[in-house]
Order: structure tokens, then sequence, then C-alpha cells
């Protein structure tokens, strides 16, 4: 009997400050460790805003935000982000400290 494939997981991450990331490189590496399929987007918090106003949503809360967010994602579908290896976040860290010191 072969075994059965696995559900693909879709999850919505609004890119809030820097805080998204650590999540994002969590749910990378563990889903390539449980050899899970797994599709993450990366959203601008502008963009779900924007959503909500058209659907007339007033309240905020983070339930509400859970909710919306997976209701922006099944009703206009953005494609999966591919985040950069977080060696090149270093690497453009070091840039933009480099750049401020030369202002």
């Amino acid at each position: 009997m072969q075994p059965q494939p696995l559900t693909p997981i879709y999850i919505g991450l609004e890119a809030t400050s820097n805080y998204w990331k650590n999540l994002y490189y969590f749910l990378v590496q563990a889903a390539a460790n449980l050899k899970v399929p797994l599709s993450i987007t990366v959203i601008n918090p502008l963009r779900t805003k924007a959503f909500a106003q058209t659907i007339l949503r007033r309240s905020k809360t983070d339930k509400v935000d859970a909710r919306l967010i997976a209701q922006f994602k099944t009703e206009k579908k953005p494609r999966a982000f591919a985040v950069p290896l977080p060696q090149f976040e270093v690497l453009k860290n070091i840039d933009r400290q480099i750049h401020a010191l030369r202002k």
C-alpha cells in the first residue's frame, strides 16, 4: 500500500516590521524537515487593510485579522513568497549600517 500524499499547507503572513521573518524561516525549515508541502505568502499590511475596507470590516483584533488574512488569501490568491536566505538578510543589514554611517 502506497503512502497517502500529504496535503499542502497554505499560510498567509503579514509583513509587519521584521517580526514575520523568524516565523517564516522556522516554518520553512520545519516543513522541509517533515517533508510537508508548504506555501507561504507574505502580504503587505496595506493590501489587507485595503481589502478589509472593501468588505467593510471595521474591528481590529488578532482573531479578526487572522480571519481577514485567510479570506484575502482565499479570494485574491496571491502567489507564494520566496524570502532570501538569512545570510542575505545579514548582508543587507550590514549594508544599511554602512550607508547610515556614511550619511
